[in-house]
């Protein structure tokens, strides 16, 4: 009875503990992106700090993708976020891990058009990642999709 006492006190104590930060902390979703709010905007400042590759007028953070490209070559597990913003400053999310197969989910959550719909998250398997050229830029696609409509959300460009 001692022991289930003591367990219980430490059981108490750690959450009350876990509970306790220092208000900084970046909140959550449910599939583990950011919580854009007014209050604690996801900048591309603090996604560039988290390790986000960033897209905009330029893209940030780009080593991070082919890093995941030669890692996915060789077999090797990784996993990147992409984000991009809306024209009023709400973070789309898309993350790519690799083991074996490529899971890529879009988060589109954080978007009010979109934040309170069904499609707002996003997610398939893909066998691959396929590099076109044109005449003027690199781009790369997800292929081999189990669910190819939601691969072809990802179109990542290199001018």
């Amino acid at each position: 009875m001692n022991q289930i006492l003591r367990l219980t006190f430490l059981l108490l104590f750690l959450v009350l503990l876990s509970a306790c930060g220092n208000g900084d902390e970046i909140q959550t979703n449910i599939i583990g992106n950011p919580v854009h709010t007014d209050s604690n905007p996801y900048s591309s400042e603090v996604a560039l700090k988290n390790g986000d590759i960033v897209l905009g007028s330029s893209i940030q953070n780009l080593e991070k993708f082919y890093e995941f490209i030669t890692n996915m070559e060789v077999g090797e597990p990784d996993a990147i976020r992409v984000t991009s913003y809306t024209n009023e400053g709400a973070p789309i999310y898309q993350n790519l891990v690799f083991n074996e197969k490529i899971e890529y989910t879009i988060d589109f959550t954080q978007d009010p058009l979109f934040s309170n719909k069904p499609e707002s998250i996003q997610t398939t398997t893909c066998d691959r990642i396929v590099k076109k050229l044109d005449s003027d830029n690199e781009a790369y696609v997800l292929s081999g999709c189990e669910f190819q409509y939601v691969g072809d959300h990802f179109l990542f460009t290199i001018d």
